[in-house]
């Protein structure tokens, strides 16, 4: 199932000017402003849903994330 943004949905231009900020200089940037982009990062990446049960990539088949698996 892909998610898509809906279309109404537009960064802010707050995040676009602090965005072009941290490309022309990183290093100036503020922590409240880092928190702003990752914020609005985040929020625009689709919703991912949580696997469970055993993990096909994991070596042993066990889910990290799961606790108390009995092996």
């Amino acid at each position: 199932m892909e998610a898509t943004m809906a279309t109404n949905e537009a960064t802010s231009a707050e995040v676009g000017l602090i965005a072009s900020k941290a490309l022309k200089n990183p290093g100036s940037l503020t922590e409240a402003e880092i928190k702003t982009l990752a914020a609005s990062a985040l929020t625009q990446r689709p919703a991912q849903t949580q696997a469970t049960g055993p993990n096909p990539t994991s070596p042993t088949g066990l889910n990290p994330t799961e606790p108390n698996q009995n092996r």
